[in-house]
């Protein structure tokens, strides 16, 4: 059986591509770092809002209303802030047989399509977030 903390020690965590101007590598990093810690703070509230219905249910006998649609948003925004930071760290889920086929230039167009394609699709998907939680 393959131990994966071993596999995990040696291996040099990607970041943005080299290829990228220095601008475009520093924003990427710096959109990187607080969609990580708006992540984390989004965990950190959910866990305390959580604690207050827990209190509020059990203790003092008097539910609130809102807890479990804020956390319902603030676990959405957890999966999406976190996103952008696994996508920049390479931490995500990887098929890479076809890509290993390919040559570096050919390979490199097909990254930067993907990235286009995902950025397309989460941005749809923010904004149908964005306008349901408008509606409600």
């Amino acid at each position: 059986m393959t131990d994966f903390t071993e596999m995990d020690q040696g291996a040099a965590r990607p970041g943005p591509d080299q290829d990228m101007p220095v601008w475009l590598r520093l924003v990427s990093t710096g959109l990187g770092t607080v969609s990580r810690l708006a992540g984390l703070l989004s965990i950190l509230a959910m866990m305390l809002i959580i604690s207050y219905e827990v209190f509020m249910r059990y203790a003092m006998n008097a539910p609130t209303a809102w807890v479990t649609e804020y956390s319902g948003y603030l676990l959405l925004a957890v999966v999406f802030l976190g996103a952008a930071h696994v996508h920049l760290t390479g931490q995500n889920i990887n098929t890479t047989f076809a890509l290993n086929r390919l040559n570096a230039p050919a390979r490199l167009v097909l990254k930067g399509a993907n990235a286009w394609f995902s950025l397309l699709v989460l941005t749809l998907l923010g904004w149908k977030y964005l306008t349901f939680v408008h509606s409600e």
